[in-house]
């Protein structure tokens, strides 16, 4: 949705990538909202506190023209060729090792100098300013630099617009909801494993478990929460608090989009950030435990978008304007 001045992506974070030219959600500084929130400190509550400067279009673009005269600065000075000194580009002559500036090319703009030395027996051929670098060498040099300066992959497609970022409430729960899901299955026996998944399709009305959508698996975390029964008779007690704690996060994150009045939209904000601040720390303790995936979908945009972030945008502080949830799709 577009405005004349403004830019709501309400999608996925991988669209959200792409329209703000990141490199995507394998790198460290994969968060759209903040421009220093490391991987490493995605689950800190304490983070959210630090003072932090906002990523903004213009920020965006500022770090790909960093990493544009950084890869230059790069392929300038390849395995020692050239110098740059006072301004000038001094390249080296193969044969006497002599420094030779730029600014003596015979033809300007042809590429080439040539060494004048009486005593060089290279004197008088032509020797190439730009060395010759191997493509495979030069993208990853170009990978390298351009996450070291905010992971960006080229100037953001809305570069001239104010870019208001929201974090996307669908497919945020929906994996938080889908990766405790099938954490708690994984952690079960066979047999039992089995079982629940036979019940959660038929809950669903599903014939297999990849069928369900990832809305869709918000529903088995709150039968868990009214039932255990659904998982196990005998469920652990740190299962149910995780399904207590993400029901609760997934309702009050709608909620705090979506209520119409302001009180009861601050009111959502707070219990998902609450909600959030217990969860995030004891899922990453936890997920370890898993036998199939261990730490994968840990340090996710999902969580730590609640953790630091949605409260900044729902409740009170939401804009004006209408936002959309699934719960109006």
């Amino acid at each position: 949705m577009v405005w004349l001045h403004s830019f709501y992506s309400l999608d996925y974070f991988s669209m959200t990538h792409n329209v703000t030219c990141m490199t995507g959600g394998a790198d460290d500084w994969r968060c759209h909202f903040r421009l220093r929130c490391l991987l490493h400190k995605f689950l800190r509550i304490s983070e959210r506190m630090t003072p932090q400067e906002d990523r903004t279009m213009s920020a965006t673009g500022e770090q790909w023209e960093l990493a544009v005269w950084k890869l230059a600065f790069w392929a300038a000075g390849y395995q020692g060729r050239a110098t740059i000194c006072q301004g000038d580009v001094s390249i080296k002559c193969p044969v006497c090792k002599r420094n030779i500036p730029y600014s003596f090319e015979v033809v300007e703009g042809c590429g080439f100098v040539y060494c004048r030395s009486a005593y060089c027996i290279g004197a008088d051929r032509p020797i190439p300013v730009a060395p010759g670098i191997a493509q495979t060498a030069f993208t990853e040099a170009m990978n390298v630099i351009r996450r070291l300066f905010g992971g960006v992959r080229g100037y953001a497609l809305v570069h001239g617009l104010e870019v208001l970022l929201q974090a996307p409430v669908l497919h945020s729960t929906g994996n938080i909801a889908n990766t405790l899901v099938f954490f708690i299955l994984a952690r079960m026996p066979r047999e039992l494993e089995d079982l629940s998944k036979t019940l959660i399709r038929a809950v669903m009305s599903k014939s297999q478990m990849e069928s369900l959508y990832l809305r869709e698996f918000r529903e088995p975390v709150a039968a868990g929460v009214a039932c255990p029964g659904i998982f196990s008779e005998d469920l652990d007690a740190v299962f149910s608090i995780l399904l207590q704690l993400v029901q609760l996060l997934n309702a009050s994150w709608r909620g705090a989009l979506t209520d119409k009045e302001t009180a009861e939209r601050a009111s959502a904000a707070a219990s998902s950030q609450i909600s959030a601040a217990l969860l995030c720390p004891l899922y990453q303790v936890l997920k370890p435990l898993d036998r199939k995936t261990k730490e994968a979908k840990v340090l996710t945009l999902y969580m730590h978008s609640a953790v630091a972030h949605v409260r900044n945008q729902v409740g009170d502080k939401r804009s004006p304007v209408s936002y959309v949830s699934d719960d109006l799709i």
